[in-house]
């Protein structure tokens, strides 16, 4: 038979004969009469798989090895284990087709037990330094085929070991089929042993791996990529752990660690690659984690065009795109590494629009959203960008909330992280807010500035509109508002804006009152506006006196202050008048001559005077009615109750009906006392106060403020017409309604009697949604504490109520006007000279209703309406003070979503930011660096270095409990800010 099979394979006939007349002999073989011939039958189709170079005879010869192999198995076994003995490893040349002949023969044979240990003892011995690819290859596919074979203990770590050092030796590229094949076969075996003995052979396979790509000796060869297929077959449940351990190993160089991701990107080109862009995600999240920040902005800048060509091969698309997402995504602090791509992105998608991938192809929506997110991120390149909105015009843009979604969670500082003892060291909230950081009794000034900033168009029209060097406060409060919007820390300082807007008569590092503030901070700005364009100042109040009788029919009629200029031109406003300014009319009719006196009166927030805050004659503060006095009708005429003078010395164009004199909060007008054995000015803190056991909701404020009020007694109006004082009736009515409606509620009250400003602790409600009275109601009935826009029956349409930033008249034929709450500015403590401001606040834009965040200077918290709402019923001391409301039929005067790629940051605006988030990169690194040793260190346990006059000491979340003496243990200290 011996004779026949080689005098066959030599004959002329063609191929397909010699295969057919070889399968038939196969399919039947005869019975062997000896053990020699069989052993010659072995020989033969042994010589045919291991020497001949024909795949025609090697395929011949694997099917008589199984065919005649099967009739005598001890035979066959004596014959295998003869061959075996006589292999020399070290000149054997075939070593790859001697391999796959084994693990033939292997195959065939019922009992392999013989073999497992000959084939343990030589598997590293076969996986020597010099073998090649193919044989590797052989071996791997054996010991997958039978794990039996496959060495144990310290063996088995040294095979993986082998393993690697051999593929690291081959330069492969994409069109090298066999070679590619040939390593998966080897990647196949080692995901059997990692898988299987996770414990012995991971972590030395895989610092060998480190080790290779990490080199950075040049005179060694650049390793080879195909390290990559066999790392992506590590369990990816251990791909976290490896990669914080190795990026937070203070022993590993950053020119060696920049060396390795930087040829775990190389690996992206590995064709089939499945895992890799997981190993590549998590070494840049904890590179972050760990602060190496330097790392990142140098692999990043010189990888991100490489990452982004490999976008051309389907078979790595999707690992390609899920490393570009990461590392564009977290690359925040400049354009550069998204820059580097924009010309190349429009060629790309039209490759995979010819390629037949449309828009709704996920890899092209993908590509898309994240380019309309660094569109955004670094606005400010119209031109540049033109092609990418072009190409992707076809593809929906966003939201902007989704997209700074996506911006925060792969921020390299979105976690918490290890801080010096300076909260501008900190890292950003989860939240993706920037708070204020106390400078020593600032509370006052961040509590405002915070709830302006989430005043959206406010905000955006500060932000975007060009200033000049005359325009100090609006040009420092831009610069705020443009690092609380970009900056990477988790609170920024605002020195320079409390040097320049802090009134002159503020004492620094103490207390003030935020309300004053905010009135001080808005006529500032109106008025440097004005300077600017030289724009009338805006008249406070506009009187003009009629003779109007009982049955005169003119008795409606009033003046109206004049919106247009001479040449019949809108006039410019301010930005302050443009959202904060509302028109009141006041009337007063003699009720002896019907005599009426009209007022007409600019102001930017209505105070809400308690309706039973005591005596009016005694309680300056506490009740408009003092404020809506006939003196202010008569400049010549002083208060009688040393109420509000016209005198030179007193604030100017404070809003508001009341002017309060600033000496009133002076430390000279308030006497001394002594709180906690300090000794500070001011009065003394009214803690036996029954305010706190009252509740009153702000529609019954709102009635009071604009109720009717009989002018009699000491009271009595001076009629012009009676020539004597006269009783006389005051109406005021808001003839015209703000864009953001700000509500002060008058809770400090000054009693002329005891020279002491108290705090009227009475609870009030305020609803998410207000019906703001624009003229008073005789019938009586009691407006809605909340209405509901989404369910209201009679909720209005949303449709513009202002055309081209036109100021808007109110409907004379409407009773209210609906507001949305937007902010609440809390005080925490017993008086306006002690205790602690904080804000609630949310982005409201058009009729999106953003979600409820707490603003305690430097700390950002979510929050919500049912939280703060309540807060007194626990908190006694803590209690709304400054209520922000927007106007619920108001759009952004027509700007859509899309603006936001178009109203970019000013170009030096952007420097500054980015010069200073790389400054905050840089010192967070060095503080890694520094505290190295302090690794285990909990960031819960950070206790923040406070100066000791800081108000946050003791202190509890979310800004509660901070007023002295109520609520569950709370304590009495935090009487400066």
């Amino acid at each position: 038979m011996d004779g026949i099979l080689r005098g066959l394979m030599v004959s002329n006939h063609k191929e397909g004969l010699k295969k057919g007349l070889l399968t038939k002999l196969c399919t039947n073989p005869g019975k062997v009469g000896t053990v020699d011939e069989l052993m010659r039958i072995y020989k033969t189709a042994m010589a045919w798989i291991v020497y001949s170079d024909s795949d025609f005879e090697e395929e011949m010869g694997t099917m008589v090895l199984k065919a005649w192999g099967k009739q005598d198995q001890l035979a066959f076994r004596d014959f295998l284990l003869q061959y075996c003995h006589t292999i020399d490893l070290d000149g054997f040349v075939e070593i790859d087709k001697t391999i796959n002949f084994i693990h033939i023969c292997l195959r065939t044979m019922d009992d392999k037990r013989p073999f497992h240990g000959i084939i343990q003892e030589n598997a590293i011995a076969l996986a020597r330094d010099k073998a090649p690819l193919s044989s590797l290859a052989a071996l791997s596919r054996l010991l997958v085929d039978i794990p039996e074979c496959i060495p144990k203990a310290d063996k088995m770590k040294g095979l993986c070991i082998m393993l690697i050092k051999c593929v690291n030796r081959e330069i492969i590229t994409r069109s090298d089929v066999k070679k590619q094949k040939d390593v998966e076969a080897i990647s196949a075996l080692l995901h059997y042993i990692w898988h299987n003995n996770i414990t012995i052979t991971v972590i030395p396979s895989l610092m060998e791996a480190f080790k290779t790509i990490s080199s950075v000796d040049r005179n060694v060869p650049s390793p080879s990529i195909a390290i990559g297929a066999l790392v992506q077959r590590v369990p990816v449940a251990i791909i976290k752990k490896i990669t914080k351990d190795a990026a937070f190993d203070q022993s590993i160089p950053d020119v060696n660690m920049t060396a390795a991701l930087a040829r775990m990107i190389d690996w992206l080109e590995w064709p089939g690659v499945k895992n890799i862009h997981l190993w590549i995600v998590a070494f840049l999240k904890n590179l972050a984690a760990a602060k190496k920040y330097s790392i990142l902005i140098k692999v990043s800048c010189e990888s991100i065009v490489q990452v982004f060509k490999m976008l051309r091969y389907s078979d790595v698309r999707e690992s390609s795109l899920a490393v570009l997402r990461h590392m564009l995504l977290s690359f925040q602090h400049q354009p550069t590494a998204f820059h580097k791509i924009v010309d190349l992105v429009p060629d790309l998608v039209k490759s995979w629009r010819d390629l037949g991938l449309d828009e709704n192809h996920e890899h092209l929506k993908k590509l898309a959203e994240l380019t309309y997110c660094q569109m955004y991120q670094h606005a400010g390149y119209p031109e540049l960008y033109q092609p990418l909105l072009d190409v992707f015009q076809d593809i929906p843009q966003p939201t902007e909330e989704s997209m700074k979604q996506m911006l925060h969670k792969s921020a390299w500082t979105c976690k918490d992280s290890y801080s010096d003892g300076r909260e501008t060291s900190a890292a950003k909230s989860e939240t993706g807010k920037t708070g204020l950081v106390n400078l020593g009794n600032t509370c006052y000034l961040n509590s405002i500035v915070q709830a302006l900033y989430m005043t959206n168009e406010f905000s955006d029209d500060i932000l975007y509109e060009d200033t000049v060097s005359s325009q100090k406060i609006r040009t420092e409060i831009r610069k705020l508002f443009a690092f609380m919007k970009h900056s990477n820390r988790a609170a920024f300082e605002p020195k320079k804006f409390v040097e320049v807007a802090r009134p002159p008569w503020f004492t620094l590092r103490a207390q003030q009152d935020c309300s004053e503030f905010l009135k001080y901070l808005l006529d500032r700005l109106d008025e440097e506006d004005k300077t600017l364009h030289k724009l009338p100042q805006c008249t406070k109040a506009a009187t003009t006196e009629m003779n109007l009788r009982k049955n005169s029919s003119n008795s409606g009629s009033k003046t109206k202050t004049n919106d247009k200029q001479s040449d019949g031109k809108q006039k410019k406003r301010t930005v302050t008048e443009k959202y904060f300014s509302g028109e009141s009319l006041t009337r007063i009719r003699c009720l002896n001559c019907n005599h009426e006196s009209m007022r007409t009166e600019i102001f930017y927030d209505l105070p809400l005077a308690f309706p039973d805050s005591g005596d009016s004659k005694s309680m300056l503060g506490g009740d408009p009615n003092s404020a809506r006095n006939p003196s202010n009708h008569n400049p010549e005429r002083d208060s009688p109750e040393g109420g509000p003078s016209s005198s030179s010395d007193a604030v100017p164009k404070l809003i508001g009906p009341v002017n309060w004199r600033h000496d009133r909060f002076t430390q000279s007008a308030i006497p001394e006392s002594r709180v906690e054995g300090e000794t500070r000015t001011g009065p003394t803190p009214w803690h036996d106060s029954d305010d706190s056991n009252k509740e009153v909701h702000i529609e019954e404020m709102l009635d009071h403020y604009i109720s009717p009020e009989l002018m009699e007694g000491d009271n009595k109006y001076n009629c012009e017409n009676c020539l004597k004082l006269q009783d006389a009736e005051k109406t005021l009515e808001i003839t015209q309604s703000p864009q953001v409606l700000i509500l002060t509620l008058m809770r400090f009250a000054y009693d002329v009697k005891t020279c002491v400003r108290r705090k009227i602790l009475t609870d009030v409600k305020y609803p998410q949604v207000l019906e703001l009275p624009l003229t008073h109601t005789k019938d009586g009935k009691k407006r809605p504490a909340e209405t509901d826009l989404a369910e209201s029956a009679d909720a209005p349409d949303n449709k513009r109520s202002r055309h081209n930033g036109k100021y808007r008249k109110t409907d004379p034929s409407r009773s209210s006007q609906k507001y949305t709450l937007s902010a609440v500015v809390f005080h925490s403590g017993s008086s306006s000279e002690s205790g602690h401001y904080f804000c609630y606040a949310r982005n409201l834009k058009g009729q999106k209703e953003g979600s409820w965040h707490s603003f305690n200077d430097c700390r950002v918290t979510r929050s919500s309406y049912e939280s703060f709402s309540k807060v007194m019923k626990h908190f006694n001391r803590d209690s709304a003070y400054v209520l922000f409301y927007k106007r619920s039929d108001d759009s952004v005067d027509g700007e859509s979503e899309a603006a936001a790629l178009v109203r970019a940051l000013p170009s030096h605006l952007k420097e500054l930011v980015e010069a200073d988030n790389m400054k905050f990169l840089k010192e967070q690194e060095a503080a890694a660096k520094r505290n190295q040793k302090r690794v285990s260190y909990s960031t819960e346990n950070i206790s923040y270095h406070r100066p000791e006059d800081s108000d946050d000491r003791d202190g509890p979340s979310q800004g509660f409990g901070g007023g002295g003496g109520g609520g569950f243990n709370t304590h009495v200290n935090r009487f400066v800010c």
